[in-house]
């Protein structure tokens, strides 16, 4: 049970084995000597509140360098921020040129359709209709 409460635990702490480890050796002098051992809620409490305080402790060891590492971090973006507004600026560009190629191409294809559409027109108009030739009966 202790091994896996150490090892599915956010710190990996082996507080829970060793404690859990010690309450067994205080019951096993319990049937030898006739030590009482201690109660397994009261071991529970005495781990979690030792890990609190070693997480307490490197919380605040950690505090003075997050602190640097956060303006550090700051001047990254604003450069890289920096960095990306004539990228956008160029992409924007590059974005309105396709679309005027685009509507150029549109207009195109929209005067050749016209011309061709004329052209039928003209065909069919320049088709003259033969006179159907009368069949001659006999007689």
């Amino acid at each position: 049970m202790c091994s896996r409460i150490d090892f599915f635990a956010e710190g990996r702490e082996d507080d829970y084995g060793v404690e859990l480890k010690n309450q067994i050796e205080e019951r096993l002098k319990f049937l030898a000597v006739g030590q009482k051992p201690r109660k397994n809620v009261d071991v529970m409490k005495q781990v979690y509140e030792k890990l609190k305080q070693k997480e307490a402790e490197t919380a605040e060891q950690t505090n003075g360098h997050a602190e640097e590492e956060e303006t550090k971090l700051l001047k990254k973006k604003k450069k890289k921020v920096k960095v990306e507004e004539p990228v956008e600026e160029a992409v924007e560009e590059v974005v309105e040129e396709v679309v005027v190629e685009k509507k150029k191409k549109k207009k195109k294809n929209e005067e050749m359709v016209i011309k061709e559409e004329e052209q039928v027109q003209d065909e069919e108009e320049a088709v003259v209709e033969k006179p159907k030739k009368k069949k001659k009966t006999a007689k």
